[in-house]
């Protein structure tokens, strides 16, 4: 399978690493000179899918801008079609996105898309990227899941879970939401704890220890941050908004975030 990277930042360039590793014949384009790899012609050419995984900018209302992105996937549905291949060339975004945006991408890309992002630490992008907990796809249709998920199938050995492509990204947004409710309660905890002279880590450490709950992301004292997490939980609030619903739960994760 040739499958092609579009944006070789700090996920982007070891994603195509990963994909070569794993025997992909893989090429990588972006529109920074300096980190530019083959040209737009030769990309499309020689690939029958890209994965985006450009910027999305937050705004100040917490939703996302999705301008690179659609720049990204005007300039190579323009070249797919100038090399005839709209019917067979899959689009899978990698970007976060304010849910709804990959079905109006779908009037760029057609059908043929999909939307799956990757769940990864900074500090392990590589091993976070060869060995993930699970697969996550939104397909824009059938065709385009089956197309997705065969390339994944041949990257990683993990479950794949597919859906619509709202469903996905909402999924995303709320599967990071979740993390940061788990951080903030052990930070809740401390912040009582402290008070009463109690340690935070012994309570956490038997309170994790119940496999409805689990250890992981319950080390008191420390606010969760980087660029996925609190981005993430603001999204998810913009969201929650916009349909009149009130995300107290998100709203209340960053009043503690903001408190230690």
């Amino acid at each position: 399978m040739n499958v092609a990277v579009c944006g070789l930042g700090k996920v982007g360039k070891p994603l195509l690493d990963a994909l070569r590793y794993k025997g992909f014949n893989s090429w990588g384009y972006d529109c920074d000179p300096v980190k530019f790899g083959s040209s737009l012609y030769d990309v499309v050419l020689n690939s029958n899918a890209c994965i985006f995984i450009v910027p999305t900018p937050s705004k100040p209302d917490g939703s996302f801008s999705n301008e690179y992105l659609m720049n990204a996937l005007t300039s190579f549905s323009k070249e797919v079609r100038a090399q005839k291949k709209s019917g067979s060339y899959l689009y899978i975004v990698t970007s976060t996105t304010v849910p709804g945006s990959c079905d109006k991408f779908k009037e760029i890309t057609g059908e043929n898309i999909c939307y799956k992002p990757e769940f990864i630490r900074l500090a392990q992008v590589r091993d976070d990227l060869l060995s993930p907990s699970f697969v996550l796809i939104g397909e824009g249709c059938r065709e385009a899941g089956d197309h997705c998920e065969a390339i994944y199938r041949k990257f990683v050995d993990a479950p794949v879970k597919r859906m619509s492509l709202i469903e996905a990204e909402l999924a995303k947004i709320t599967l990071n939401c979740a993390l940061t409710m788990k951080i903030s309660l052990a930070n809740q905890l401390h912040l009582v704890a402290k008070k009463l002279g109690a340690d935070s880590s012994k309570i956490m450490d038997a309170v994790g220890t119940d496999p409805r709950i689990n250890n992981r992301y319950l080390e008191p004292g420390w606010p969760f941050s980087g660029p996925c997490l609190p981005r993430d939980n603001r999204m998810f609030q913009y969201v929650a908004k916009q349909v009149g619903v009130d995300a107290c739960l998100s709203a209340a994760v960053d009043r503690i975030n903001e408190s230690l």
